[in-house]
């Protein structure tokens, strides 16, 4: 069974979505919508993927485990 992915995003409405995962070279990734980047995520992923909004109540927990830095 293929391991799983994890997105965190922050979708900013009118804006984009932010998307970061600690399995990406880059890290870091804008999509113009949740749309492309579930697209995305399906067409490279398939099924294996899980999405975790990164928001005011889970920032620190996620930079404490170290997903925004290489």
């Amino acid at each position: 069974m293929p391991k799983s992915i994890i997105i965190y995003y922050d979708n900013e409405p009118n804006y984009g979505v932010n998307a970061t995962c600690t399995d990406w070279p880059c890290r870091n990734e804008f999509f113009n919508s949740m749309a492309e980047l579930r697209a995305y995520a399906l067409h490279e992923y398939g099924p294996f993927v899980n999405f975790v909004e990164i928001t005011a109540e889970n920032y620190q927990q996620l930079c404490d485990e170290g997903i925004f830095y290489a």
